[in-house]
């Protein structure tokens, strides 16, 4: 992973850089943010440099052997530890059991949360742990020596997910940990994180991404921009008629529901952006902004009467509802279905500035 492949983040990716090229790695470090930051791409990217054997002056070089092997999760000095729940008949469970499914998810999903992952496993309705057999698991993959690069690097996913007893399994070695060892943690959720291995890590705040940085993010990936493309006109069609046909409405959500949070989020981000080009459009206001976002199959300039200044605030508040719902793991079918009947509702409101007496 690139920093150029994170999202946002500039003022912390200098900061990373600079301390990297002025030999001040500290030893244990906690990237913090809100979920969807890139904690995880980011201090996969972290350690990625300090790993290259020929980095630039902002990135790493991306065509050494070292970062070749990051690109696919599998440098020898690169460890994870992540949340996880395994069935009954497994015994002892450790993160390395679900290693395969783990790289795949990064790479397909690096900025997927806890509930994604657990999907992924089959298991989102239970509990994901680092119990106290992963907390060993690390302490012995830590006692081996870099086999490649100066540092061995340890990235723990979800650290606010260790319980109690492996956090005190691990208090010892993240305080003085092994020659040349540098463990990343990275939580969205900090003061959930047990204090004491809180008070042993150097803090990496990131920020909130803005609108648009998410929506570069979008545009940057042509698949998941078609991918919204198509569920956005299927849900305004859908919406526009689930008075008359509101079986149609539920059968979408149930197809949506299976999305995961991230998507479904990024799903209502697009939705934002292209009622808000729509309104643009009904007042013709193209030259004060361009229209960014063009759904396929779609004639916007003929949809975009549906939106105006009688429901734009209206139908804005609830998609930002409906994503604050799912950030927290709400119900996605109820939130969805709701969502489509209050957008029905809002649709078929008439634009009072428009009527004549």
């Amino acid at each position: 992973m690139l920093f150029s492949e994170v999202i946002g983040q500039d003022e912390v990716k200098e900061r990373l850089i600079k301390s990297a090229r002025e030999g001040r790695i500290a030893h244990a470090q906690l990237f913090t943010g809100s979920p969807a930051t890139g904690k995880l791409p980011l201090a996969i990217a972290y350690a990625q440099y300090l790993s290259c054997t020929n980095k630039g002056e902002h990135d790493s070089c991306g065509q050494c052997a070292s970062c070749k092997k990051y690109a696919r999760l599998e440098h020898p000095d690169l460890h994870f530890s992540f949340p996880f729940a395994a069935p009954p008949k497994v015994k002892h469970p450790v993160s390395s059991n679900f290693l395969e499914e783990w790289r795949t998810f990064v790479k397909e999903e690096p900025y997927g949360s806890l509930f994604d992952w657990l999907s992924r496993l089959g298991v989102e309705n239970k509990q994901g742990l680092i119990n106290v057999d992963e907390a060993a698991h690390i302490l012995k993959r830590l006692q081996l020596k870099p086999y490649e690069s100066q540092f061995k690097i340890m990235v723990i996913w979800m650290p606010e997910r260790m319980n109690l007893s492996a956090a005190n399994k691990l208090l010892k070695v993240i305080e003085e940990p092994p020659q040349r060892t540098v463990f990343l943690l990275a939580t969205e959720d900090e003061e959930s994180l047990i204090g004491t291995i809180r008070s042993r890590t150097q803090a990496v705040r990131l920020k909130l991404l803005t609108e648009e940085q998410q929506m570069q993010a979008l545009r940057e990936n042509e698949e998941v921009l078609a991918q919204n493309g198509v569920a956005f006109v299927d849900f305004i069609r859908k919406a526009y008629l689930a008075h008359q046909k509101t079986g149609d409405l539920v059968v979408w959500v149930d197809g949506m529901a299976g999305w995961g949070r991230e998507r479904l989020k990024q799903f209502l981000s697009y939705t934002s952006k292209v009622l808000r080009d729509a309104l643009i459009l009904n007042y013709d206001l193209r030259a004060l902004q361009r229209i960014e976002l063009q759904p396929p199959g779609f004639q916007l300039e003929k949809f975009a009467g549906f939106v105006h200044g009688g429901n734009i605030m209206e139908i804005l508040e609830e998609l930002n509802k409906a994503e604050y719902h799912i950030e927290r793991n709400a119900n996605a079918k109820v939130v969805l279905l709701d969502l489509g009947i209050k957008m029905n509702s809002l649709l078929h409101r008439k634009d009072a500035s428009t009527d004549t007496a």
